[in-house]
């Protein structure tokens, strides 16, 4: 059974490895040229080379990103070109030892050498096409060198979280004073926290909404000039939210941790981010350079090293300490800080550069010299429809999405598309349920009128994740006539087939479908009530908010939420009381979005029971009230 699947694993991988491969490609190339530009400009403030780095390393996540989306630039080797499927477009390969009498194939093309056609080996496998040679492996070794990459840098994170429970407020009216004071000069407008960690431990500052500052038992025996000094620095990270940056920065580094020159970029962000703070404190905060670097190394020689954790940015790095130290001593260093035209004029000019190179795509396979054919260097019609139906059966959402579109802006007549919806159709037919769901979708995607009928058909499959995925692709359709069949398909026995029903009803919009939808509300299956409130909030019918309101009692959080937020589309004072009563819900999201909804509805009753939020416990709470109160103020001052 599982060797009919292999070749198709195969393609998969295949295709992932030369993906990832040309993201690869395409992020060296960001990389050597950001960084050559910051490497020339030694002599430039440290901010700007920072900024260089950080483009370089947010590129390594936007190029991706856009790829898929972006026209194509061919300029790349014909390697890097989406590989042809290695089997017949038309076929479903199954194990020949089950007895499964196979698929037909489409006309095959001829040897363009012999003029004979190409023959097929009796296990019903041919061999990936020349060309096709990238080995399959790295996408998986990718992947494993991603989730350890990953699972660090959660340890980590969490690891910092407990110090930061375990430490203590520091409340010593010396200690505030200062940080009031370093505010101040440096122009800080976040409310930053100071705490005290154990001893040992590096100054840092961690936290993305709300700053804490972390700072070493043996803090309280320094000297006023060195608390200043200690603040300053970390008070310029929260000014330059470096926190951020270096959240940013070091994804970037564990997607691309296979690459030499996105692990340079790392190490070099951090370096010149540390002298670009040191460059804030010397300029703005009035002090002697010689003085701030005697402060910098005792408070690294007393303390362990830094934690190199994503969102946590401590003082100083043993190993950037000596280019900091000699950077501070000298006298005619640029120190200027990054203005915000300056910063915004690199910005958009990387982004440029990151959408040029998410263009970049391969250039045509070289043809033989001995071929005549002049149509040789465009895609034959049964290397599209091949390559077209592999990506509508894929799984990553950008691949099908893509062909999608692709399919639907031919003819329902063209040949590539009678290819595609011929080799569906009788993928139908298979035994494999696996392959009958795979084509459901697939059909769905080609939005062909003849895939109406037979999927009508699969409607009735005996396997329940087949039947839901019939009722997806008849959504994707959008046809009415599937209308009365996906109503009797809400009583499905099988939870998955009746969420897709209730799912494709609420993408046909037909108003008859309000009050079936209504009746699934009651579901037994909590993601079934879910899509039925999410389908129901997409009609425009005055009766819909009244059956959102029972929802807000309901024993799942998702289906509370979406009720809420269904509510807010509305914004009928009606609705006020019942989402007070969200406002008290166990769940912060619910909450949340209770808040909002009120917010939305301008409803000045809502003043009243929105004011004690304000001294919740949860932060993301107290702030979203602070924004409600101020719109509905502003509302009843009208």
């Amino acid at each position: 059974m599982f060797r009919g699947w292999l070749p198709g694993i195969l393609d998969v991988a295949r295709e992932g490895t030369t993906a990832l491969l040309v993201a690869s490609l395409k992020v060296a190339l960001l990389v050597l040229l950001l960084g050559s530009v910051a490497l020339l400009a030694r002599r430039s403030p440290a901010a700007f080379r920072h900024r260089l780095w950080l483009l370089a390393l947010a590129g390594s996540l936007i190029v991706p990103l856009l790829s898929p989306f972006v026209p194509r630039w061919a300029v790349l080797p014909s390697w890097a070109a989406p590989s042809a499927p290695s089997r017949p477009p038309e076929a479903v390969l199954l194990d020949p030892a089950m007895g499964v009498a196979s698929i037909r194939p489409a006309p095959l093309a001829a040897n363009p050498s012999s003029g004979a056609p190409t023959s097929i080996p009796e296990d019903g496998r041919v061999s990936p096409p020349a060309g096709a040679s990238v080995p399959p492996w790295i996408s998986a070794l990718w992947a494993v060198g991603v989730l350890a990459g990953a699972v660090r840098l959660v340890r980590g994170i969490a690891a910092v979280r407990r110090s930061v429970r375990a430490s203590a407020p520091v409340r010593d009216r010396a200690w505030t004073e200062l940080l009031a004071e370093g505010c101040r000069v440096l122009g800080v407008r976040a409310r930053v926290e100071l705490r005290r960690a154990g001893a040992g431990s590096m100054p840092a500052v961690w936290g993305l909404r709300r700053p804490v500052l972390l700072l070493p038992a043996e803090a309280e025996e320094w000297p006023r000039e060195r608390r200043r000094a200690v603040l300053l620095h970390e008070l310029a990270h929260v000014l330059r939210h470096d926190c951020a940056t270096s959240l940013v920065a070091r994804v970037g580094a564990i997607l691309h941790w296979w690459n030499p020159l996105v692990r340079l970029a790392l190490r070099r962000l951090e370096a010149d981010r540390e002298s670009a703070c040191d460059d804030l404190v010397v300029e703005r905060g009035r002090g002697s350079r010689i003085d701030y670097a005697d402060h910098v190394l005792a408070v690294v020689s007393r303390a362990t090293a830094g934690p190199a954790l994503a969102g946590v940015v401590p003082m100083a790095q043993r190993s950037h300490l000596a280019g900091r130290i000699a950077a501070l001593l000298d006298a005619r260093r640029d120190r200027r800080s990054l203005s915000r035209r300056a910063g915004a004029m690199l910005a958009g000019a990387g982004a440029s550069l990151a959408l040029a190179l998410a263009s970049l795509g391969a250039t045509a396979p070289a043809q033989s010299p001995a071929s005549t054919d002049p149509s040789a260097g465009l895609e034959s019609d049964d290397a599209r429809a091949g390559r077209l139906l592999s990506e509508l059966r894929a799984l990553a959402a950008p691949v099908t999405r893509r062909a999608k579109a692709e399919v639907r802006d031919l003819d329902p007549r063209h040949p590539v598309v009678v290819r595609i919806v011929d080799a569906l159709l009788l993928d139908l037919e298979s035994p494999l349920p696996d392959v009958r769901r795979a084509a459901s979708w697939a059909l769905g995607r080609t939005g062909h009128p003849l895939a109406l009928d037979p999927l009508l058909r699969t409607l009735g499959d005996e396997v329940g994740a087949v039947r839901a995925a019939a009722a997806g692709a008849l959504g994707e359709l959008g046809d009415v006539r599937a209308f009365e069949p996906l109503l009797d398909r809400l009583p499905d026995a099988e939870p998955l087939a009746r969420e897709w029903a209730v799912r494709a009803l609420g993408a046909l919009g037909d108003p008859r479908a309000i009050d079936p939808l209504a009746d699934r509300l009651f579901d037994p299956e909590a993601t079934v009530r879910e899509w039925a409130v999410r389908s129901l909030a997409t009609f425009d019918d005055p009766r819909i908010g009244d059956l959102f309101v029972p929802r807000l009692a309901d024993p799942d959080r998702d289906v509370r939420e979406w009720a809420v937020r269904s509510l807010a589309r509305r914004r009928d004072p009606r609705d006020v009381e019942p989402l007070v009563v969200g406002l008290a819900d166990e769940d912060q999201d619910v909450r949340e979005w209770a808040i909002r909804s009120l917010a939305a509805i301008g409803d000045p009753r809502a003043i009243g029971h929105l004011r004690p939020l304000l001294e919740d416990d949860d932060e993301e709470i107290r702030e979203w009230s602070r924004r409600a109160l101020e719109t509905l103020e502003k509302r009843r001052e009208r």
